[in-house]
């Protein structure tokens, strides 16, 4: 979480976050947007940061040599197209300020992203697409990041403007999603959860405690 607290406390004031564009492995999350989203915002800051990764290299073979292209000629953009274990994973969360997820809004009408639940949980902003799932989630926990609603390149770089705006704001909030969330989703409620499964009260009203002999996690 290099955003949020370390980059309000360590990085000149006048110093963009790192825009994270975080896609996954699966072809389909708004990818081919990224070029066009790159390039506007390259042409409104001089001193953005803008890191794309992309697990699917493979199936997206052409997109993927034209960000590394891009990035070849401009420094201020770097592609990372790993897959990322839980290693890679942490390293990625680590260089995050803003998270970026163009995803087109039919398909998470009703879906869940993994990565914007991590944001959430380690602080980091996020621009998500309006009318889905994703910004239900932020507004429970009082809104870490923004929405775009048309899935096209104008759009989605204007969400990312909008919360390159208003930062510190949502950094703050960000922050306070993230002890919110440990405190809902963290492992102690987990653990709380499963043994309360294994308790029932038996007919003398006294609570008879039934734990599992076996419990799988993953």
């Amino acid at each position: 979480m290099m955003g949020v607290i370390a980059w309000l406390a360590g990085l000149p004031s006048d110093r963009l976050p790192r825009v994270v564009m975080e896609f996954g492995t699966e072809p389909d999350k708004g990818y081919q947007l990224m070029l066009a989203v790159a390039r506007l915002l390259l042409q409104s800051h001089d001193d953005i940061r803008i890191l794309a990764h992309n697990g699917a290299r493979r199936t997206m073979a052409a997109t993927q040599q034209t960000m590394r292209d891009l990035a070849a000629a401009d420094r201020r953009v770097s592609v990372d197209d790993r897959l990322a274990d839980p290693a890679i994973w942490a390293e990625l969360l680590e260089a995050s300020d803003l998270i970026v997820r163009p995803y087109p809004p039919d398909r998470y009408a009703l879906g869940y992203s993994a990565v914007v639940a991590e944001a959430i949980a380690n602080a980091i902003p996020v621009v998500v697409p309006a009318g889905t799932a994703l910004p239900r989630l932020l507004r429970e926990f009082d809104g870490p990041g923004t929405t775009f609603a048309d899935h096209a390149a104008p759009a989605v770089a204007a969400a990312v403007e909008e919360a390159l705006r208003h930062y510190d704001r949502l950094a703050e909030i960000a922050s306070s999603a993230a002890e919110r969330w440990t405190q809902k989703n963290g492992p102690q409620p987990v653990v709380d959860a499963i043994l309360a499964l294994g308790r029932a009260p038996d007919p003398q009203g006294t609570t008879l405690v039934r734990c599992p002999a076996t419990l799988s996690i993953g």
